[in-house]
């Protein structure tokens, strides 16, 4: 490969790399509303004591039913 074209590829790849740090990261899905409220059909109203039970009790189970998917894998 000639010199020039060499420096070229160099060159082109160096902005390359610069341009990709430029962009923005891409950020994860944010939760559509803190835990601390729970959505209902009024709309988003505060979460009781026994609706984060509820939650954690889900939660749990769903975790569960997951790792237990795994293992028959």
């Amino acid at each position: 490969m000639a010199v020039e074209s060499m420096v070229k590829k160099l060159k082109r790849h160096a902005a390359k790399r610069a341009n990709q740090r430029l962009k923005q990261p891409k950020h994860s899905v944010p939760h559509r509303y803190p835990f601390k409220y729970r959505q209902t059909s009024r709309g988003r109203v505060p979460l009781t004591d026994e609706d984060a039970l509820a939650m954690i009790r889900w939660r749990a189970a769903r975790r569960a039913r997951k790792t237990q998917a795994e293992q028959k894998v």
